[in-house]
């Protein structure tokens, strides 16, 4: 079993005075556990759309979704809720790191739900570990704004993992870093899917990028091509 499978996808968008804008046209997509994909293609045509569907952020407007057999598109809020909080974790190009907090806390932030299966002693721990993981067992307790932009992205990614996601869903994630924070959070990124052995969909313009993964796909005219 496919851990996901999107079956004939259709999304769009209204334009106001305009034709609807159709991003995602009878879309077929699966991903085995474990597999990591690159989604490349241009600006505007769906990426990111795609990404937010996979991570339940958003609705197709038509067709079927499963993650892990499950039918995603009958699952009420609260249960779509606790999957994405337990089952996939996010990075995205701006870290979203709550300035208030310390990078052990932002870390942390996803523990603090009701549906978290980590006590508060085993979160703390797990936290610490992926910090160290990452390089920043020395930045604990820093700030946001004390870190730099590739020290950033790296406890964006900590808190992504904390809950051990069977699906890793990173939306351009070095978009934001120079060329050599960029290639730092590649190389941590295929070190972490190898180790910790979740499914990966990266988004990216970068062809290099694209390349170290698994399976390079590419979506053009609504439709996602191996």
């Amino acid at each position: 079993m496919p851990l996901i499978e999107l079956k004939d996808l259709c999304k769009g968008f209204a334009q106001p005075g305009a034709e609807p804008l159709t991003l995602l046209r009878n879309l077929n997509f699966s991903l085995e556990d474990g597999e990591s994909i690159a989604v490349v293609g241009p600006s505007g045509c769906g990426k990111s759309t795609l990404l937010n569907i996979l991570g339940t952020l958003e609705r197709p407007d038509q067709g079927q979704q499963f993650f892990e057999g499950r039918d995603v598109l009958a699952m009420d809020a609260p249960s779509l809720g606790v999957l994405r909080n337990q089952r996939i974790g996010f990075v995205f190009q701006l870290h979203h790191l709550l300035p208030q907090c310390t990078a052990l806390e932002n870390v942390l932030l996803p523990t603090l739900a009701k549906s978290s299966p980590l006590g508060p002693e085993e979160a703390r721990e797990r936290a610490e570990s992926l910090l160290e993981q990452v390089g920043l067992s020395h930045r604990l307790q820093s700030l946001p704004h004390t870190l730099s932009g590739g020290e950033r992205q790296r406890v964006a990614l900590a808190r992504a993992l904390i809950h051990r996601p069977a699906l890793l869903l990173a939306d351009e994630p070095t978009g934001a870093l120079d060329e050599r924070n960029a290639a730092q959070l590649t190389e941590l990124l295929l070190e972490l899917h190898r180790v910790q052995g979740m499914a990966m969909v990266l988004v990216t313009h970068h062809p290099l990028q694209a390349a170290r993964m698994g399976r390079v796909c590419t979506l053009e005219a609504g439709v996602l091509h191996s």
